[in-house]
């Protein structure tokens, strides 16, 4: 096998071919470049909306769950009270002259508004500790 070399006609007109090439891709990287951080800057414009939409949405259903969850508790609350009315007065009607001190306390209605209360005072004063060692 005889290896012969190129006539130098056949390879000018490739290396012409590929400084044009060059000089189009060098003249059109900047505007590609530019095209394609466009892209990317309106794809993440996007996701970033979609991904707000969502939480706004996943957000609303956790309130409403925590709502739903507060009037399940309070029924509960409210059943289990009664639980223990009947449960003293099963021991009147049996003589049982057993009392505890805590079940008064537990026969108590429930009161939101003050759980409210105390629930914020709890969290006003973690904060304020938090914030004295900051």
């Amino acid at each position: 096998m005889v290896v012969r070399d190129r006539p130098a006609a056949e390879t000018s007109p490739r290396s012409e071919v590929e400084r044009r090439a060059d000089q189009v891709v060098r003249r059109n990287v900047r505007t590609i470049a530019g095209f394609l951080t466009l892209g990317v800057s309106l794809e993440a414009i996007f996701l970033s909306a979609f991904i707000m939409i969502t939480q706004n949405r996943q957000a609303r259903l956790a309130d409403r769950r925590n709502h739903f969850d507060l009037q399940i508790n309070l029924v509960a609350e409210q059943e289990v009270t009664k639980l223990l009315e009947m449960v003293e007065g099963i021991h009147h009607h049996l003589g049982i002259g057993r009392s505890d001190p805590d079940v008064a306390a537990l026969k108590e209605a429930t009161q939101p508004e003050k759980v409210v209360e105390h629930v914020q005072s709890y969290v006003e004063g973690h904060r304020k500790i938090a914030d004295s060692r900051a």
